[in-house]
C-alpha cells in the first residue's frame, strides 16, 4: 500500500487539511518523486506544529458568517446591534464611527456603492453587507484577541472592502462582530464559501498564535469529532428541551425501517467510516516517520500522535447514534413484553412437572 503521508490516498479522503490549507500544498501524486514537502518529502516544520496542536486539543479559533444585508433597513439593524444601539464605538477602514450621525453616513454610503454597481449591471442579488463573528474560548486574552482580529481584518480586507469592527466583552468568551461590505472598491463581490470560511479561519488562527494565544485551525474530523454540530434552530430548541420536528421524523423513520428489518444507514454514514481509517492511516504513517528521525522530540512527538490515533474514536454520526438508541429502546421493548411471558412459561412447566410426579 502507498503511504498514506502521499499522493492519492492522502489527497481523497480530506487527510490534506490536517496539516493546513495554505502554507503546505498538497497535490496528489501519480507518478514521479514525491511532492507537497519539498525536495526530501519529509514532514515539515509546520506539518509538526499542526499536528501537536491537533494532538494537545489546542483552542480552536472560530469564525463563522451569521448573516448577510439586502435593504437599508437591514443594513440599519445590522450596524446597531454590532454598536449596541450607539453604546458601542464601530471600527472602520476611515476611522471611528463615534455618534448616530456618522453611522447614518456610512449606512448612505454603503447602500449607495451597491446601488451603484447594480445599475451597472452587476448582479442585484449580491448582498450590501455580511456579517461575521470571530470567536475564542473563555479565559483568552481579550486585548491580545482583540490586536489579532484587528491583524485579520487589515490583512483580509482593508484596503479593498470598508467594514465596521465591534467588540462585545458582555460575555464569557471574547468575540467580535465584522460586518463587511460585500462589494471591494473595484466592484467585485467577496466571495464566501467552504473554502474561504476555511482559509479565513486559519488565518485567524494564525494572527492569534502571532499575538501569544495559542490556537489551532484543523477541522473536526482531524480531532476525532465526526458527529456534525447541529444546525443553529435545532440548537436553540434543543436547549429549550424541545425536540426539533426535523428530528422527531428521523427518529420516526429509523424505527420503522428497524421494524421492517431495512438497514437504516446513509450515504454520509459510510463516508465517515472511510474517511477515519484515512485519518487513522495518515496519522499513524506520520508517526512512523517521526519516529525515524534523529531528533528526540521529534520521536516524542511521533509516540504521542500514534497514541492520539489509537485513542480517537470510531466514527460515528449523529445518524448512527439515533440508529443505535432506537435500536436499543426497541431490544428494551421486547424484552419487557418477553419477561412475564417467559415467566408464564416457566410456572406452567413446573406445574405441568409437579402433576406428572
Amino acid at each position: 500500500m502507498a503511504n498514506p503521508l502521499y499522493g492519492n490516498i492522502y489527497d481523497n479522503f480530506g487527510c490534506k487539511w490536517i496539516f493546513g490549507r495554505r502554507s503546505v500544498g498538497r497535490a496528489a501524486v501519480s507518478s514521479g518523486p514525491l511532492s507537497g514537502r519539498g525536495r526530501s518529502g519529509r514532514l515539515s516544520q509546520s506539518d509538526k506544529s499542526q499536528l501537536s496542536r491537533i494532538i494537545s486539543n489546542a483552542p480552536q479559533a472560530f469564525v463563522k458568517i451569521t448573516s448577510r444585508t439586502y435593504n437599508a433597513s437591514s443594513l440599519a439593524n445590522t450596524l446597531n446591534y454590532i454598536g449596541r444601539d450607539g453604546d458601542l464605538e464601530l471600527e472602520t477602514r476611515d476611522g471611528p464611527v463615534r455618534d448616530s450621525e456618522e453611522l447614518a453616513a456610512l449606512q448612505d454610503d454603503w447602500v449607495m456603492h451597491a446601488k451603484d454597481y447594480d445599475r451597472n449591471g452587476l448582479s442585484a442579488r449580491a448582498s450590501i453587507s455580511t456579517h461575521m463573528v470571530l470567536s475564542m474560548p473563555p479565559k483568552t486574552d481579550r486585548t491580545q484577541f482583540k490586536a489579532a482580529v484587528r491583524d485579520f481584518v487589515k490583512e483580509e480586507f482593508d484596503p479593498r472592502h470598508d467594514y465596521a469592527l465591534a467588540f462585545h466583552d458582555d460575555t464569557d468568551h471574547p468575540h467580535a462582530h465584522l460586518v463587511v461590505l460585500t462589494r471591494d472598491d473595484e466592484g467585485k463581490s467577496l466571495e464566501i464559501g467552504r473554502v474561504n470560511l476555511d482559509r479565513w479561519r486559519e488565518q485567524f488562527a494564525e494572527k492569534l498564535r502571532g499575538r501569544g494565544i495559542e490556537a489551532d485551525a484543523s477541522p473536526r474530523h482531524a480531532r476525532g469529532q465526526f458527529e456534525k454540530t447541529p444546525r443553529s434552530a435545532d440548537y436553540h430548541s434543543l436547549r429549550k428541551g424541545i425536540m426539533p420536528q426535523n428530528r422527531r421524523d428521523e427518529v420516526t423513520a429509523v424505527r420503522q425501517s428497524l421494524w421492517n428489518k431495512a438497514k437504516p444507514e446513509r450515504q454520509w454514514d459510510q463516508a465517515m467510516a472511510v474517511r477515519r481509517a484515512a485519518i487513522g492511516a495518515t496519522y499513524q504513517a506520520a508517526a512512523e516517520e517521526l519516529r525515524q528521525s534523529a531528533d528526540p522530540q521529534d520521536r516524542h512527538l511521533g509516540d504521542r500522535l500514534s497514541a492520539f490515533e489509537k485513542a480517537m474514536p470510531r466514527a460515528l454520526t449523529r445518524h448512527q447514534r439515533v440508529v443505535l438508541n432506537v435500536a436499543k429502546s426497541q431490544l428494551r421493548a421486547i424484552q419487557e413484553v418477553e419477561r412475564p411471558l417467559a415467566a408464564t412459561q416457566n410456572r406452567g412447566a413446573e406445574k405441568q412437572s409437579d402433576a406428572e410426579r
